[in-house]
């Protein structure tokens, strides 16, 4: 599970080819590839880059939670002592640029922005920039802030009970994380037709309180229900899996949305089972409104592709000279081993393999191992834009973060171990001073810790 579009499927870690290349030759071609040689063959990565593995789906680490709708716009654990509604119209239309967009788009202009030399983020992706909605086509609920550190992991649903003048509904039920600064960044969402409402029991999943977790509805023509106008009718809302951090003092916010364009336009033919439609969302006792999500404690899965721990912010030295083409490697054989001695591994970047365009960043080098009998298994590497104290860290979209603490940074697989190299081509390298770190594991899961100066500086003088 990893966030990314289909134009950059392959951008970023981890890197699939390698991945799916040896699921092919294992049973297409029946070699000995190792594929299904693990306990946990789900790879999760979240949108940091932060990436975890899990034995099977759903999570065994996440619990159910529900969260009730309220008054005022409140997402609770507890359920309304009191009835009540919220009104939303079918607008028909939509601000045609938020993420969602972007996702129905294949993530065409993220790819497009990121030819350009200008470091320009994708204004539909950043959801605080362009409203998806205003007006009567739109509801927010939000959540207390939360306590501590939760991910949100695996399926999640929107079971909504409403009635409607129309007789078919439009619903979108968006879920977004909300820092304590008001500023909003869509997770994932889901939509629903009204008349699609029938579910599939044999293929719906349910939690122990028979909930639906994972709605699953035929949307055949046979299914295909009218809305009955005026009758509340309970619409149960599969939100796509995701997998994120919400950070304790965040907020989680299930925005409600009767349209979506351009892409959920209803089709001419059904147009006018929709125009008009005024929907009363209801929660209460005899109408619970809720929200089913999975969470997790972070602590419960197995990191893979971690956080760095904290380091002293790095200091920047001088600019070295461009490097010269296809240097030999520098660093020499690995020591050999000591008996009575496994330190950890150690990464080395070599200075002479750097390459930096436009719009592509390339570096090799390799590791020395203490013991022979623990091989490198995986060397991991951050890149970051530095000013002052402070750094924009490369993601695995290929964008570079906001503004942050260079004691954080952002580490991103490499290809390779013994001898390692790290390639991205859809990032832009405005003028600047660059850092990067290395970081190397070995077989026994013994991690190099972090160096307090970077492995390597560069500037960029375009």
């Amino acid at each position: 599970m990893k966030p990314h579009y289909h134009t950059n499927a392959n951008v970023g870690e981890p890197d699939l080819n390698p991945i799916q290349l040896a699921w092919f030759d294992r049973w297409l071609k029946g070699e000995d590839t190792g594929i299904e040689k693990t306990e946990t063959p789900l790879r999760l990565v979240q949108p940091d880059g932060l990436q975890r593995e899990a034995k099977r789906f759903p999570l065994d680490q996440a619990a159910d939670h529900t969260l009730y709708l309220g008054a005022g716009g409140t997402l609770t654990t507890t359920e309304p002592a009191t009835s009540g509604a919220d009104t939303l119209a079918f607008t028909g239309v939509s601000l045609p640029c938020d993420r969602s967009t972007e996702q129905w788009g294949l993530g065409v202009l993220e790819l497009a922005l990121a030819q350009l030399p200008l470091g320009l983020g994708d204004p539909c992706a950043e959801q605080d920039l362009v409203p998806p909605s205003v007006g009567p086509g739109k509801l927010d609920y939000t959540s207390p802030p939360l306590p501590r550190d939760s991910v949100l992991a695996g399926p999640i649903t929107a079971s909504i009970f409403a009635t409607a003048n129309t007789t078919d509904t439009e619903w979108i039920a968006k879920l977004s994380d909300v820092g304590p600064d008001g500023r909003s960044t869509d997770l994932t969402q889901g939509e629903l037709a009204g008349s699609h409402r029938a579910l599939d029991e044999a293929s719906t999943w349910r939690n122990a309180a028979g909930d639906p977790i994972l709605p699953y509805h035929p949307d055949t023509r046979a299914s295909k229900a009218a809305v009955v106008p005026g009758e509340r009718t309970r619409y149960d809302i599969e939100i796509r899996s995701t997998f994120a951090t919400v950070p304790a003092g965040h907020r989680l916010r299930l925005t409600l949305l009767s349209s979506q364009s351009p892409h959920l336009i209803p089709v001419p033919t059904d147009i006018g089972d929709f125009v008009g439609g005024v929907y009363d969302v209801q929660h209460g006792p005899a109408a619970p409104s809720s929200l089913q999500l999975p969470l997790a404690d972070p602590s419960s899965f197995v990191n893979t592709e971690g956080a760095a721990p904290a380091v002293p912010d790095p200091t920047v030295p001088s600019s070295p000279e461009p490097p010269p083409p296809d240097p030999p490697d520098p660093a020499g054989p690995p020591p050999p081993a000591h008996p009575s001695s496994c330190a950890a591994p150690h990464a080395s970047v070599d200075r002479r393999t750097l390459r930096v365009s436009r719009n592509r960043f390339t570096i090799s080098g390799r590791t020395r191992v203490p013991c022979a009998t623990r091989p490198t298994t995986r060397v991991q590497l951050a890149l970051a834009r530095r000013s002052g104290a402070r750094c924009r860290w490369l993601k695995p979209n290929s964008h570079f973060t906001r503004p942050t603490s260079c004691r954080r940074p952002v580490l991103r697989g490499v290809t390779g171990a013994k001898r390692w190299r790290f390639s991205t081509r859809h990032a832009t390298f405005p003028r600047g001073t660059y850092v990067v770190f290395v970081q190397a594991t070995d077989r026994a899961g013994r991690r190099e810790h972090q160096p307090a100066r970077p492995s390597l500086t560069f500037r960029v003088r375009r």
